[in-house]
């Protein structure tokens, strides 16, 4: 099978020198295989009802390789060629796999080399292709060939081994980062969709964090509050914000005090230890407040740039932290007084 990876050969040399992180290149490939799930976990539970999601990312440094396999619903007919086509916008811009850059950035900023194995739901053929970043750019390759072979219309996976990789991919003082943001990222789908994350055989787990439960400073002797607020209100053009700002139980200095900044249930902004810390609601570096104030919030109406690593528009966060300052700061529920 002919696969035409044109327009948008050029712009692959470019992939190597974007500004990435290890966690968000892999974070990528996880979005891919829940975007993919989404869209076919109903049929495929018609034959397997016992059906959940798994997603295993072996990272070898010594073979200089990095392995992502997923059960989800594979690689479809119609939508192959759009999969290895750069800057490729796909149809539906409302799921996790927005800008038609994910794995083809993520897998070139990770390695020269890459292979694709994939069976779709509902096929009966398992393609593979093999992409040489090198002799693709060099040579202005405009086709690859997928070799076809016959499976049972009923498996469904992709796996992608990524070789001879680039110096921005990780090592292994990186892998406990790696757990720790993809289990930050993702979690809303691994607490509430059973969506199972394997990094090198480890099932990656996400733990929220225990919130105050006290009386009010000014009041020590009296009824004890669980310092939380719910948000879930509307503001400036179109703009959302739906989640929660707390207090947390105990004081904590760079680990779990700050905000987590989620769209379309994944984090954007503030995963692992790189929490989003706003002086407007955190306060001072080192004080209590910014030992204790952390939230999630789900922001809609926002814009993302491509690699899903931070938010676009300074002016559209000054409206939220003025809103968020406003449910936090009451005389009925002094969160931030507290």
């Amino acid at each position: 099978m002919k696969v035409n990876i044109s327009p948008g050969v050029g712009i692959i040399k470019i992939f190597k020198a974007l500004n990435y992180e290890p966690w968000f290149a892999l974070a990528e490939y996880v979005d891919n295989s829940i975007a993919s799930y989404f869209l076919t976990k109903d049929q495929i539970r018609k034959i397997n009802p016992n059906y959940i999601l798994k997603i295993n990312i072996d990272i070898n440094p010594v073979d200089s390789s990095i392995t992502i396999t997923d059960n989800a619903g594979g690689i479809d007919r119609s939508k192959y060629e759009y999969a290895f086509r750069a800057a490729e916008i796909p149809d539906d811009t409302t799921g996790l796999n927005e800008f038609g850059m994910g794995m083809k950035t993520a897998s070139s900023w990770l390695a020269n080399k890459w292979t694709i194995i994939t069976t779709a739901f509902g096929e009966q053929i398992e393609r593979t292709i093999q992409f040489n970043v090198n002799e693709v750019v060099e040579n202005n390759i405009q086709e690859l060939i997928a070799k076809e072979s016959s499976v049972n219309e009923n498996s469904h996976y992709t796996i992608i081994k990524l070789e001879d990789l680039t110096a921005n991919s990780p090592v292994h003082r990186d892998l406990n980062k790696i757990k720790k943001h993809l289990a930050s990222i993702h979690r809303k789908f691994i607490l509430n969709e059973g969506v199972k994350i394997f990094v090198n055989d480890e099932l990656l787990e996400y733990k929220g964090q225990e919130i105050l439960v006290a009386p009010r400073w000014n009041n020590e002797g009296g009824e004890k509050i669980e310092w939380k607020i719910d948000i879930d209100t509307s503001f400036g053009s179109g703009k959302h914000v739906k989640g929660f700002v707390a207090l947390l139980s105990t004081m904590s200095t760079s680990v779990y005090n700050g905000f987590s900044l989620f769209r379309r249930g994944r984090v954007i902004e503030g995963s692992g230890d790189d929490l989003f810390r706003p002086k407007q609601l955190c306060g001072q570096v080192g004080s209590h407040q910014f030992k204790r104030v952390f939230g999630e919030l789900e922001l809609k109406g926002f814009n993302v740039d491509f690699t899903k690593g931070k938010f676009n528009g300074d002016k559209d966060f000054d409206e939220l932290l003025d809103v968020l300052q406003d449910h936090c700061d009451s005389n009925d529920f002094p969160l931030l007084r507290q």
